[in-house]
């Protein structure tokens, strides 16, 4: 039998720095740096929420796997 790929969706529409901490094995002090990193690179205010998708373009970080953890969590 062929095996199944699987698949996982965004039931999460942003990222918190409690999040990037526990993704990256970092303080929260560096997650909120790399938080605002990611926000000055789109263009976006303190107050507006960072996707996973932009935070793994910024990174460089594969989606799949960021997904796949904070599901996890």
């Amino acid at each position: 039998m062929a095996k199944r790929k699987e698949v996982f969706f965004i039931d999460r529409l942003e990222i918190t720095f409690l999040q990037v901490s526990k993704l990256m094995k970092c303080g929260e002090r560096n997650a909120h740096r790399l938080l605002a990193k990611v926000r000055k690179h789109f263009g976006k205010s303190q107050r507006q929420l960072v996707t996973p998708r932009e935070f793994c373009e910024v990174t460089g970080s594969e989606l799949e796997v960021v997904l796949y953890l904070l599901n996890k969590q």
